[in-house]
């Protein structure tokens, strides 16, 4: 930089010096051809012979009057590179769900539900029909006629105790569906009751089994559990009767 500064320096002084000579020979109006004695003034002893600056020197000496342009440098810069363009992760599409409709598991049942009693109404004992009374002989030796009163009577009491037995009947079945025991299964069966008039059971048996021996038994076991059952109603005076009742477990 120094360096420059004085070459700089020492064309502007040489370029200075030929113009100040050039202005004051102009000025002084003299050819441009003198030469010898004709430049030499009055006496003649000083020559001095100039001529026009040729045009290349003319060039050259405005050329270093003139201010060095300084040329910026620019560095040389690694072109940026482009910013990158977010791309998307490629995702694999996703498998379709399976949506094959699924029945819902339902909870096993933890207990069957108590087979009802088909209520039925139980067959009620047939009373024995009186024995006929002798016939009696009337006096003088003749046969008395037998009245029809008796049997008329006996066929009165015989429909009394039919619906007496069937209301009774009735009532043990309703205590045996209220019962909580009822044995689970489904069949038919018909079993013989033997209860005395307060209502105490004394014998049970099956006439007609449901062809299943562990529901039989069942059977059996839970008309004994629901003993007592309720008493004759008034009106019959009997000390024990049969009552057939047939089941119906579903």
């Amino acid at each position: 930089m120094i360096r420059l500064g004085a070459q700089i320096f020492g064309f502007l002084t040489l370029s200075l010096g030929l113009h100040l000579g050039a202005a004051t020979w102009i000025g002084a109006g003299a050819p441009q051809n003198m030469v010898g004695d004709e430049a030499a003034g009055d006496h003649g002893h000083a020559q001095l012979s100039l001529s026009a600056a040729p045009q290349d020197l003319a060039a050259l000496v405005d050329q270093w009057s003139r201010p060095p342009e300084h040329s910026q440098v620019i560095p040389d810069v690694p072109p940026m590179a482009a910013p990158l363009a977010p791309m998307r992760p490629e995702i694999a599409p996703l498998a379709p769900p399976n949506l094959t409709e699924r029945r819902p598991e339902l909870a096993p049942q933890l207990q069957e539900a108590a087979p009802a009693l088909e209520p039925e109404v139980p067959n009620a004992p047939t009373p024995t029909a009186p024995a006929p009374r002798p016939a009696t002989r009337a006096s003088g030796g003749a046969e008395a006629a037998p009245t029809t009163t008796t049997a008329a009577t006996n066929s009165e009491d015989q429909d009394v105790i039919m619906r007496l037995m069937s209301h009774w009947g009735s009532g043990i079945l309703r205590q045996l569906e209220r019962s909580p025991s009822r044995p689970r299964g489904r069949g038919a069966a018909t079993l013989r009751l033997v209860i005395d008039a307060d209502g105490r059971l004394h014998d049970v048996r099956i006439l007609a089994g449901t062809g299943q021996a562990d529901l039989d038994t069942a059977l059996l076991a839970f008309v004994a559990e629901a003993s007592p059952y309720p008493p004759a109603p008034d009106g019959i005076s009997a000390a024990r009767f049969n009552f057939d009742l047939p089941l119906r477990l579903r």
